[in-house]
């Protein structure tokens, strides 16, 4: 067989080959098709029911869940109905730690109902945690104000004495409190609550310890402001800076209020963690009482004083005016000076709280009453020179004869100066405001003295006006007492007058300190005008005393005739005149006699109208004068006429001997 036929019949034999693989394939290809098919039916058939089972498995699940829920909300709110009694009942002082884990039980119960947003358990939950929250607030309060017992602020302040602090007890129980609170929910809220009621407890305590000075104040100035009850004699009389109990009044209260803000921010730096800020700044609520308090005294101070100013009664004295512008002084000065510490210490704070403004309110209604009284400040100053101007010219039936002591014109003027200038810190920029033209006198007193300003700083032209003030109330002064002098008949009697008050004027001025500080008189202080008035003053009382010798010394000169008993009140200068004389023997006598007699008379007028005892440079001076004029004209006489024989028994005339003349004028000025 060839080669082609044998690959003929390979060829036959594999189509055939081919040809049964094709038909296996279609017979299989229809099965698997049948297969597939009863596949599809299959599946749809089991779905639905996988479906459904896993429906009622998803069902099974939840109500599983359900049942547990229900059972454990059931079990919470047989809780919260079981805790709810303790929580309104509060703690006691012995189980706060119980509390607190009754107080956490309730946390978690309302994290769990928060959770699930059942809003009625969640509010009823809530209410339960405030009322626990306040019910430790009010426990807190209790042990706050347990060690808050009132005292007196001036005891402790002006004796260097330490006011109370927390005893560690308090703050080892209240900081645990507060920093539960702080952590209950965020944002401080429930701890806020506690600080309000630390802040009632403290600011109640710091008004019960100022009660008491505000009541003092208020009786002062309502008995005294008029000056219904103020005495003309003693000291009663006199107003010292801080007698009112306003300087007091106002420390007391800053230094309390600033304790009490230290000691708040100190218990705050011990919580852990420290609250937020607008939760610490609350605690300068602390001050809002207090102020509300200070302002409601210094209102009424500041009523009273204006309707005393403005009352329509009879002219006060100047010892009652005296007391009335210190009182203004002191209270406007301790204002002025106060405020602006209050404002630092108490204004400012970062926290929106109503009564934080209403401290800054107290404050501004403070500047207010100062602003005010500034004003009355002003009607003070103006009165004074006029009440010095208008003080009578005469005695009255109530002050008796004449005297020549000091005047309490001259103490209360005195008085009023000093007054004026110890709180110069506010009649300065008063008077200044004004200007000399507000503060003109009456017609009777001297012009004002100008000031020129212009290009002087502010506390130097302060000074200025102040001086020119006081220096137009001496002024005043010395005109009052010149004419108060001329009331007083003798001449001999009003230079006394003159010199005693004058010299007593001069010697307090010259005396008064400044400050303690220096050595700085109050006399240099007004300066040299203040120094040529009342050296001019005193030098015409002075001659016008020397006058009063003139009978004395008349009658020791032969060259001028006697006055025919009567007193000559002339000048040396006319005594020196040539107006005749003669050595007659009766002529001798007589002046002799009239010598003695005028001396005696001066010995007596000196005994009823003494000098001051406090001014020997004056009396020393007048004496040194007086025994220049005298001694060397009867030693002169009485050595002439003694070897005149101008008397059998020259004893029985001359009376005394230069020395004892001498000692006489020395008894005289002593």
């Amino acid at each position: 067989m060839s080669v082609t036929e044998q690959q003929l019949g390979e060829l036959e034999l594999l189509s055939q080959s081919q040809l049964k693989l094709n038909q296996l394939t279609g017979r299989i290809t229809a099965i698997l098709s049948s297969f597939d098919g009863r596949l599809r039916g299959l599946e749809s058939s089991i779905v639905p029911l996988h479906r459904s089972t896993q429906r009622l498995l998803r069902a099974e699940v939840n109500i599983d869940r359900t049942l547990a829920a229900l059972e454990r909300t059931e079990t919470q709110q047989a809780s919260i109905a079981d805790l709810e009694p303790i929580i309104r009942t509060g703690p006691s002082a012995d189980n706060v730690p119980a509390y607190l884990e009754v107080l956490d039980e309730i946390k978690i119960t309302y994290s769990y109902v928060e959770s699930t947003g059942n809003n009625a358990s969640g509010r009823r939950i809530q209410e339960l945690m405030a009322v626990g929250a306040d019910r430790l607030s009010n426990l807190l309060k209790s042990w706050v104000e347990a060690e808050s017992e009132p005292i007196d602020p001036r005891e402790h302040l002006q004796r260097g004495m330490q006011i109370p602090a927390f005893s560690d007890v308090l703050l080892k129980a209240i900081i645990p409190i507060l920093n539960y609170l702080a952590g209950m929910r965020s944002g401080g809220y429930y701890l806020t609550g506690a600080l309000n009621a630390y802040i009632s407890a403290r600011s109640a305590f710091v008004v019960s310890s100022l009660s008491m000075v505000h009541t003092e104040v208020l009786d002062f100035v309502e008995t005294r402001a008029s000056g219904s009850v103020a005495r003309e004699d003693g000291e009663e009389n006199t107003y010292i800076r801080g007698m009112g109990g306003f300087q007091s009044l106002v420390e007391s209260t800053y230094e309390l209020c600033s304790f009490e803000l230290q000691k708040a921010a100190n218990l705050l730096s011990s919580m852990n963690p420290l609250p937020p800020p607008e939760v610490s700044q609350t605690t300068i609520n602390i001050a809002s009482p207090p102020l509300s308090q200070l302002v409601s005294t210094a209102s009424n101070v500041s009523s009273t004083l204006t309707r005393a100013n403005a009352s329509k009664k009879p002219q006060r004295s100047l010892g009652s005016l005296s007391f009335h512008v210190g009182l203004v002084l002191d209270f406007v000065s301790t204002l002025a000076h106060s405020l602006p510490t209050f404002e630092k210490a108490f204004t400012g704070h970062m926290t929106a709280d109503a009564r934080a403004r209403k401290t800054e309110g107290s404050i501004r209604e403070l500047r207010g009453v100062e602003k005010t009284q500034r004003q009355l400040c002003a009607g003070c100053l103006r009165q004074v020179i006029d009440g010095i101007s208008t003080v009578s010219a005469k005695y009255d039936e109530t002050e008796g004869t004449a005297s020549t002591t000091v005047h309490d014109i001259s103490y209360d003027s005195l008085r009023l100066l000093l007054q004026v200038y110890e709180f110069r810190s506010i009649s300065g920029p008063v008077l200044r405001e004004l200007g000399s033209g507000n503060l003109m006198p009456g017609t009777n007193a001297p012009p004002m003295l100008n000031v020129a300003l212009n290009g002087v700083e502010e506390e130097q032209a302060n000074h200025n006006v102040l001086v020119n003030y006081l220096n137009n109330i001496v002024a005043t002064l010395l005109s009052a007492l010149e004419q108060r002098s001329k009331s007083i008949r003798q001449p001999s009697t009003s230079a006394i007058f003159l010199l005693n008050n004058v010299g007593f004027l001069q010697r307090e001025l010259a005396a008064a300190p400044v400050s303690q500080n220096n050595n700085v008189s109050m006399l240099e202080v007004l300066g040299q005008d203040c120094d040529d008035m009342l050296s001019g003053t005193l030098r015409s009382a002075h001659t016008a005393y020397l006058d009063a010798w003139g009978p004395c010394v008349q009658a020791l000169m032969e060259d001028v005739p006697l006055a025919g008993g009567t007193q000559s009140s002339g000048a040396k200068s006319k005594l020196a005149t040539s107006l005749g004389g003669g050595n007659d023997k009766a002529i001798v006598k007589d002046r002799l006699a009239r010598f003695y007699e005028c001396l005696d008379d001066m010995e007596q007028l000196h005994r009823a109208f003494p000098f001051s005892k406090e001014d020997l440079e004056v009396r020393t001076k007048l004496l040194r004068e007086v025994s220049r004029m005298i001694c060397p004209l009867y030693n002169k006489f009485i050595v002439k006429h003694r070897q005149s024989g101008f008397s059998r028994d020259p004893s029985k005339h001359i009376r005394m001997t230069e020395k004892e003349i001498a000692l006489k004028l020395d008894d005289i000025f002593r």
